[in-house]
């Protein structure tokens, strides 16, 4: 498989996994984008990163706009992933939420820019909370 590749085991589908993010994750925030990271325990054979993109209709109101938005931050962590891997422990997967909070006409360049310093910023506290 394709190093830039997005298959659907690195995408967050079982509800238990959202709801242990949103309710035990961290978050660290840079712009308009929101991470939000939890670990759990790893099943036999499965990725050590898993990942769940959410653009608020609350924030975008046309779906049209939500779509576009959802598509560009898929590209975005396709396209990056390889830079921004999080490792997690042995047994362990980290789940990550990329939630986009900014407006429905923000540009490709500026989400990707604040993607990877959010990236960075989980990154540092990482290290800093192991070390």
């Amino acid at each position: 498989m394709s190093a830039f590749s997005f298959p659907k085991s690195e995408r967050i589908c079982n509800k238990h996994d959202i709801d242990l993010l949103f309710e035990n994750g961290a978050s660290v925030r840079d712009g308009s984008i929101v991470l939000r990271f939890a670990f759990r325990e790893s099943v036999e054979n499965e990725l050590t990163q898993k990942v769940l993109v959410v653009v608020p209709k609350k924030r975008v109101r046309r779906a049209v706009d939500r779509n576009k938005l959802k598509r560009q931050i898929r590209e975005i962590y396709r396209l990056n992933k390889i830079n921004q891997k999080i490792e997690a422990a042995p047994g362990k997967t980290i789940l990550i939420a990329i939630i986009y909070t900014g407006k429905p006409e923000a540009e490709y360049a500026q989400i990707e820019k604040n993607y990877l310093q959010a990236g960075a910023k989980i990154k540092k506290e990482l290290t800093r909370g192991t070390g």
